[in-house]
């Protein structure tokens, strides 16, 4: 699990330099579970709504198991490149709530 999270976090990386992303979507803490940092409810909203869209369930972070193979590593990174390219383009057209279309944003950690 971490090397398969070692590599997810790579090539997504990767992707997040050819995009531009670096500065709005970031990872932190172990392999096997990396977690995203965004830069703000927006972007973390429209990264939610993207990668749904494209097919990947993912909230806040991978979480990885062992039924995460080279196919599902695909399609994740699909879904990234699909993601970062939008987040991108969002980010440099201003309209990043535009795109949300009606799209709740919401805290993901609610304080008591």
């Amino acid at each position: 699990l971490w090397e398969t999270g070692d590599n997810l976090c790579a090539q997504a990386e990767r992707l997040m330099n050819i995009h531009g992303t670096g500065d709005a979507v970031q990872f932190y803490g172990a392999p096997p579970l990396k977690r995203l940092k965004f830069r703000d409810e927006q972007i973390a909203a429209l990264f939610r709504k993207e990668m749904i869209a494209s097919g990947t369930l993912i909230i806040a972070s991978h979480n990885l198991c062992h039924a995460h193979g080279p196919s599902e590593m695909r399609r994740i990174l699909s879904s990234y490149s699909h993601t970062l390219r939008i987040i991108s383009a969002a980010i440099e057209n201003g309209d990043v709530e535009q795109r949300l279309a009606g799209a709740t944003v919401a805290p993901m950690v609610r304080q008591a």
